[in-house]
């Protein structure tokens, strides 16, 4: 019998609303959802006069937008986004998406596809990928994502995979027990360089730098299009536009599939939205910041026991796959589905 971790989701209301814990999304409440704004949500009279009568959101110019990969990691140049989602977005958070121009001055490399567990083997770690007894999490092999790790764990591997190449680490971890691949939990994690963005090693991406790299220039739902609304938030139904980008839970079956087999999006990164739950370094604010513009964002760690996880996962509904969307999930042992992949400074 399945345990409480291996419970699929179910249509219950939660007061803390969406999170991801063991692998699966606890439903949302009242919190989120089309009619989580101020405006009409798209099934109410008058949505589509409303949305068109908005003042235009922010802007700022956007670099071009180009696949330069190499080697599995793509390069990303420094520029200006709009992050966030708009008022009228089928599926936005009325309180976390917020837009507003982000800029990220420095260049970057990111993994283009998640980690798998090949790369996670290849250092020697046992890994947790699995299918729940409920029929959902990873599927397992040495190209598909790997699964079940916490946020410690992925900033370990990271370490892991500077040190084999000679780079420094960006993280200090303290008072830590179990290890990588097996649970692991820290008392403190210490950034080694004032600002995040100034380390040269891996690390997991910023809430800023994952967005940037999901919406490639992009202001719709997914860097693919918008999506197509449903009755209900929670529905798992065919989506045109996610349908050929991402693996969701219309199409996989519940469980996440071998990296890069869906199309990638305009900067050549494969899997940003669904197959395996993507974690941040950003600890997960329920509350937005504000409208204002930013620079460089979650520059330094921020205490909290949630962090930010973005991009949907293999069985969880469409409108959590979209670039603006985030789920607070537990900075500790991750469950099935719960996955990363990893950026570098390029310059």
């Amino acid at each position: 019998m399945a345990g409480a971790a291996d419970a699929l989701p179910s249509v219950e209301s939660s007061t803390a609303g969406p999170r991801i814990d063991g692998g699966a999304p606890h439903p949302p409440d009242a919190s989120v959802g089309p009619k989580d704004s101020a405006l009409p949500g798209p099934d109410d009279a008058g949505f589509a006069e409303d949305c068109a009568a908005l003042a235009p959101g922010p802007s700022c110019v956007h670099p071009p937008v180009t696949a330069q990969c190499d080697g599995g990691w793509c390069f990303i140049p420094k520029g200006c986004f709009v992050m966030g989602s708009p008022p009228c977005e089928w599926g936005r958070g009325r309180y976390n998406e917020t837009e507003s121009a982000t800029t990220l001055t420095h260049d970057f490399l990111v993994k283009q596809t998640e980690v798998t567990q090949g790369e996670w083997t290849a250092l020697g770690l046992p890994h947790r990928s699995r299918a729940t007894d409920a029929g959902y999490g990873d599927c397992v092999g040495s190209t598909c994502p790997v699964g079940g790790v916490g946020w410690f764990e992925a900033t370990a591997f990271a370490n892991l995979l500077s040190e084999a190449q000679g780079l420094p680490k960006c993280f200090d971890l303290a008072g830590c027990s179990g290890s990588p691949g097996v649970g692991m939990t820290c008392a403190s994690t210490t950034a080694r360089n004032a600002s995040i963005y100034d380390c040269a090693g891996y690390r997991l991406p910023t809430s800023a730098e994952w967005e940037y790299v999901a919406r490639a220039g992009t202001r719709t739902a997914v860097f693919s299009g918008d999506l197509s609304p449903l009755p209900n938030i929670t529905d798992c139904a065919d989506d045109p536009v996610l349908n050929p980008v991402a693996w969701f839970c219309f199409n996989s079956g519940g469980l996440t599939h071998p990296v890069a087999g869906k199309k990638a999006n305009g900067w050549g990164v494969f899997d940003i939205a669904g197959n395996a739950v993507e974690s941040t370094l950003d600890t997960y604010a329920p509350v937005a910041h504000g409208p204002a513009a930013r620079i460089n964002p979650g520059s330094t760690l921020a205490p909290g026991p949630d962090i930010s996880v973005r991009g949907g996962a293999a069985h969880i509904w469409a409108s959590l796959a979209r670039s603006a969307a985030q789920l607070p999930g537990t900075r500790g042992v991750g469950g099935p589905t719960v996955g990363f992949r990893l950026v570098r400074r390029a310059d």
